[in-house]
């Protein structure tokens, strides 16, 4: 007899083509949902950046609202001041509000409509005439991103094909 036939063999150890199968496609299935994840991660920091940018951005609107209303003297009326950084206008008492749309880069510099990084509505509201120029002036501040969004004013500004916007209302003491 051969020796060679009396060896008994002894069992590979091995994974069947159905079990790599399903290994292969849970790990695709994990990887897929965990590249769902991150993006949605990423564009929750991208929003999240823009939020903050645009809070910079109108906390140095309001500044300069608030230095061009504290800058009022008797020597200059007060239908004729604007703010010196942004020039936004601030009406006289009793008088129409005034609106002003323009654009600005992420360091809040003015920039051609479009150009920039975000879109800003500036609406200065006026204390009635009866109230004197002593009572605040109300600004509605609205700033949108991309600069491409579209704002219409006329009190009530639309937006469209904006990404984010924030909005914030201000009282700017004159006295």
């Amino acid at each position: 007899m051969h020796a060679h036939s009396q060896r008994k063999r002894r069992p590979v150890a091995a994974f069947s083509l159905i079990e790599v199968c399903l290994a292969l496609g849970l790990i695709v299935f994990c990887l897929v949902a965990l590249l769902a994840l991150l993006q949605g991660g990423l564009q929750h920091e991208r929003l999240s950046t823009d939020r903050v940018r645009a809070a910079h951005i109108l906390s140095a609107i309001v500044d300069d609202l608030r230095g061009a209303g504290r800058a009022t003297g008797s020597a200059v009326p007060s239908a004729l001041l604007a703010t010196p950084r942004y020039a936004l206008p601030f009406p006289a008492a009793g008088s129409e509000a005034k609106e002003k749309i323009f654009a600005v880069d992420e360091s809040a510099r003015i920039t051609a409509p479009g150009e920039g990084d975000y879109v800003i509505y500036c609406r200065i509201e006026p204390p009635a005439a009866d109230q004197g120029i002593f009572e605040p002036s109300r600004a509605r501040l609205l700033i949108a991103w991309p600069a491409q969004a579209r704002l219409t004013g006329g009190g009530k500004p639309k937006l469209e094909h904006a990404r984010g916007s924030e909005e914030v209302i201000v009282e700017i003491g004159r006295g």
